[in-house]
């Protein structure tokens, strides 16, 4: 069940230009909460597919030499769009939608804003939001229109 107080960081983040949708999610892929616009089925099935997804990436670190490495994100592409999928704390996981021509920069600052607004509302929310992605100097100030998705 969606808790109505933690939609409006999700509402806020999907209102950043180029954003197209915003979701939180269990580890166990339970839809937390989501922004203004997607369905409550479509939040919950994307939410388990999500969980999956960050599963297979935790345990795909063995290919790159980097078991035992903590999981920071998920990038998925589309033609036009992407989905990124971020760590939110222990246990959660915060998905973005995104144009092509997103400003990533601004993406991640504002996802981290939102996961701190988030934070008040969990009562075990952990402090593990000083992660480097969650460091907006570690994307360009500004990409070029129509240059793929990527971080």
């Amino acid at each position: 069940m969606e808790d109505v107080l933690m939609s409006p960081p999700l509402d806020q983040l999907a209102r950043t230009p180029g954003a197209l949708h915003a979701l939180l999610l269990s580890a166990d892929g339970g839809s937390l909460s989501s922004s203004d616009g997607i369905a409550t089925h479509t939040a919950e099935r994307v939410a388990a597919a999500l969980s999956s997804i960050q599963a297979a990436s935790r345990h795909a670190s063995a290919l790159c030499s980097a078991e035992g490495s903590s999981w920071k994100q998920t990038s998925i592409q589309f033609e036009d769009t992407c989905l990124y999928l971020f760590a939110a704390g222990s246990h959660a996981y915060i998905a973005v939608a995104v144009t092509r021509d997103a400003d990533m920069s601004l993406i991640a600052e504002n996802t981290a804003i939102a996961l701190k607004q988030l934070r008040c509302h969990q009562v075990k929310w952990p402090h593990e939001l000083d992660t480097p992605f969650f460091n907006p100097q570690r994307f360009p100030a500004r990409r070029s229109v129509g240059t793929p998705c990527s971080a």
